[in-house]
């Protein structure tokens, strides 16, 4: 009988030394994991607004974090149980009229709602 030493799929994709993707993702959650990547991928000088991490859902060419309104606002209305139109008089008025020092935040408005009900 001849034995093979298998190897996990961890190991096979880890081609540097260095610790891989794999690994990072079972330490924690996917979510967890797209906020963090999305941070280190961004300029050094680009704003993050940590109480909207569940918004962010990319960066720019230039290094700018993108934030989604919808789930802005979704934030607010779990998180600090506002109605909908207390969480867009707050993200009117407290973020998306404040100019930062570094790189500003970009707003955009996915509907994300509307794009995960469609691939049903």
């Amino acid at each position: 009988m001849k034995i093979v030493k298998t190897k996990t799929l961890v190991e096979i994709l880890d081609l540097d030394g260095e610790p891989n993707i794999l690994e990072e993702m079972v330490d924690t959650n996917f979510k967890d994991y797209k906020i963090k990547m999305l941070k280190k991928n961004a300029d050094p000088e680009a704003i993050v607004l940590s109480d909207f991490d569940d918004a962010l859902v990319g960066t720019t060419s230039d290094g700018r974090l993108v934030y989604d309104i919808g789930l802005m606002r979704k934030v607010l209305i779990k998180r600090d149980k506002m109605e909908i139109f207390d969480a867009d008089e707050y993200l009117d008025n407290n973020i998306f009229q404040a100019l930062f020092d570094g790189l500003n935040p970009i707003y955009v408005n996915l509907n994300i709602d509307l794009v995960l009900q469609s691939l049903k």
